[in-house]
Parts: C-alpha cells; sequence; structure tokens
C-alpha cells in the first residue's frame, strides 16, 4: 500500500504528546489501540476515506497509509499541529515537500500529483 511519510529532519523528534492531543481532539480521527513500534496509532476519516496513521517509537517519523482524501488531509491537520515545518515523502522518494507551503489537503494532492507521486 502506498503511504505518506511525515519528517522535521534528520535526529528531531516530533511532540508525541502534542500530535495525540491534537489528533484525538480531531472529529475527523479515531483512536485506535497501540501498535507494535507505534508510539500513537489512530485513523483518519472522510466521508469517503480512511488513513490510518502511526506515529513511530522513535518520534522521528510519522506514517500516514494511502494516497487519498484522508491521507491529504491527516497531512495538512499534522502540520498545524506541529512548530517547525514538516516535511512529506512518498515510499519511493518521488518527491519531498514541506507542508507548509500548503493551505489545503487539494493543494497538497496537486503537488504530489505533479510530482508523480
Amino acid at each position: 500500500m502506498a503511504f505518506l511519510l511525515l519528517y522535521i529532519g534528520e535526529g528531531v523528534q516530533f511532540d508525541v504528546d502534542g500530535i495525540k492531543r491534537g489528533l484525538s481532539a480531531s472529529s475527523h480521527v479515531r483512536c485506535q489501540p497501540p501498535d507494535y513500534g507505534c508510539a500513537f496509532n489512530c485513523e483518519y476519516l472522510t466521508d469517503s476515506d480512511v488513513a490510518p496513521i502511526r506515529v513511530k517509537d522513535d518520534a522521528e517519523t510519522i506514517v500516514v497509509e494511502g494516497m487519498g482524501e484522508a491521507a491529504f488531509c491527516a497531512a495538512v491537520e499534522i502540520q498545524a499541529l506541529c512548530r517547525q515545518p514538516v516535511h512529506v515523502i512518498d515510499e519511493s522518494y518521488s518527491f519531498d515537500l514541506t507542508l507548509t507551503d500548503f493551505s489545503s489537503p487539494i493543494e497538497l494532492e496537486h503537488a504530489i500529483r505533479e510530482r508523480g507521486g
């Protein structure tokens, strides 16, 4: 399955507690039981799509599964929860974008599609 990988920078950790609080408060997020290798596990839901989100134990990466509406919405929402710019890449490294450059999930989707993602 295709996925988005979010990171801040080499060796830089996400604020896991802040991400948990922010995502848990979202009406689009359904929390899941802990998963092996994950500090936090949830799903982002839209009317037509679902994207599992896994904050890895090392807190350096967040995996958002899928390349649909829910994944793009989740990525933009995660950026809104972070103080630092968050980068997003796909599993084949066909792009490396900074989420602060996008004001909406649709803008992010267009940029990813333009780069072959």
